[in-house]
C-alpha cells in the first residue's frame, strides 16, 4: 500500500494522505479487513472519498 495508492483511490493529492495518519490507517483498516467483502470495502472507500471531498471543499 503506498500514498499514491490511496491518493487514487480515494481522490485526493498524495501530500494530502502523507500528512494525514488517520487516513493512512482507515484506509489500511478498511482494506485488510477480512469480514468485510470486496464490495463492502469498495462501499467504504467511496464513502470515504466523498466524506474527504466535502471536508476538504469546506476548508478551501
Amino acid at each position: 500500500m503506498t500514498y499514491t495508492e490511496i491518493a487514487q483511490r480515494l481522490h485526493i493529492s498524495e501530500n494530502q494522505v502523507k500528512m494525514s495518519p488517520t487516513i493512512q490507517n482507515t484506509y489500511r483498516d478498511i482494506k485488510n479487513n477480512p469480514n468485510m467483502s470486496q464490495q463492502e470495502k469498495e462501499d467504504a472507500f467511496d464513502e470515504m472519498a466523498d466524506i474527504l471531498k466535502d471536508m476538504l471543499h469546506k476548508k478551501a
